[in-house]
């Protein structure tokens, strides 16, 4: 498989510090939003979910996105279900990444092995969780054509970071392989 030196403008070690400090980061955040959501989403009465519905409904008809409000409701229901499973990926990507930025850090590449495993995984459930809305919706509604662009463009981004992570776990291997001195390499430089 190819093996990337750089990545843009910097090395794949710097690229993977950044990525893995990111996808901590934000990880992070996604888990104290899905809290929040869950939480919210339980103290709901039975006339706020009405009141939700039909503003959605008639929020998304005021924007021109035609859509019926048993739509909206399995949508909202189907949504607050798959917080469940975003929640639950959200804790392993949060894991997985603090043990890339160790392996980064400390040039251990079985730390960087999780991350390596777990991102395909992450990112072939969230297409799933994509295909249960497009099923709900219809392939050419506005918004499934909204969540099919934005996922697409979260696999590339997410194929290029696992590509940097799958080089620099390459480049620390063939490091051990030749017995270089970590500190005069410059492949390793930030």
């Amino acid at each position: 498989m190819a093996v990337m030196e750089n990545c843009c403008c910097c090395r794949v070690r710097t690229a993977c510090l950044i990525f893995g400090s990111l996808y901590l980061v934000c990880s992070l955040w996604a888990i104290g939003d899905d809290i929040s959501s869950i939480i919210t989403n339980n103290r709901k009465t039975s006339e706020e979910q009405e009141s939700e519905y039909n503003d959605l409904h008639q929020a998304f008809n005021d924007i021109g996105l035609t859509t019926t409000r048993e739509q909206i409701v399995n949508f909202i229901n189907i949504d607050f279900y798959i917080t469940f499973g975003n929640l639950f990926l959200s804790v392993f990507v949060a894991a997985f990444s603090a043990l890339m930025l160790y392996g980064v850090h400390k040039a251990k590449s079985r730390f960087l092995v999780p991350s390596l495993i777990f991102y395909p995984i992450d990112t072939v459930v969230r297409v799933i969780f994509l295909v249960v809305h497009v099923a709900n919706l219809g392939f050419l509604h506005p918004l499934s054509i909204l969540l099919n662009v934005t996922c697409l463009g979260g696999i590339v981004f997410d194929f290029f970071i696992w590509l940097c992570v799958y080089s620099h776990r390459q480049q620390i291997k063939d490091q051990l392989v030749n017995h270089e001195e970590w500190e005069g390499n410059e492949k390793f430089s930030m």
